[in-house]
């Protein structure tokens, strides 16, 4: 009975001290995870890095997202900049994410979607979905003028 009750307060005493660790520690990974619960999580699978905007409350976030990171948060809205195109990606998305939607997708599922071409005065708009996301890539034209 005794060795018993000594695994026992062995056992408590590890998950104890492992609890503690991981707080002290934060367990990195962990802590992102949970945080992006319920939002859309967007990977950056370029070898550009990206810039995102979304907003926090009514503060406006603006990180840089390097290849193979990904990033959450915009709780329904998220808008892309990428290296190679003059406009952005606006991505559009129900929050908090039903679980039978995407809660991910990657930077090359966002380009790919945004397929239907119009051009409306000078802006030139393609859209597409993933899913229940909606994606908008907007960009002005340049037109050359000659008087």
């Amino acid at each position: 009975m005794k060795k018993l009750l000594l695994i026992g307060a062995i056992v408590v005493a590890g998950l104890l001290g492992l609890m503690f660790i991981r707080e002290r520690v934060g367990m990195g990974i962990f802590n992102s995870i949970s945080q992006q619960v319920g939002d859309l999580v967007v990977v950056n699978d370029s070898s550009d890095s990206i810039s995102v905007e979304y907003k926090e409350g009514d503060k406006g976030i603006s990180p840089v997202v390097q290849p193979g990171n990904q990033i959450s948060g915009g709780q329904g809205f998220i808008r892309v900049f990428t290296a190679d195109k003059a406009g952005s990606y606006e991505i559009e998305y129900a929050y908090p994410r039903p679980a039978d939607a995407p809660q991910q997708i990657t930077l090359s599922q966002i380009v790919a979607a945004a397929k239907k071409e119009t051009l409306d005065n000078e802006i030139l708009i393609k859209k597409g979905m993933i899913g229940d996301i909606n994606i908008e890539y907007e960009e002005l034209e340049q037109f050359d003028v000659t008087y």
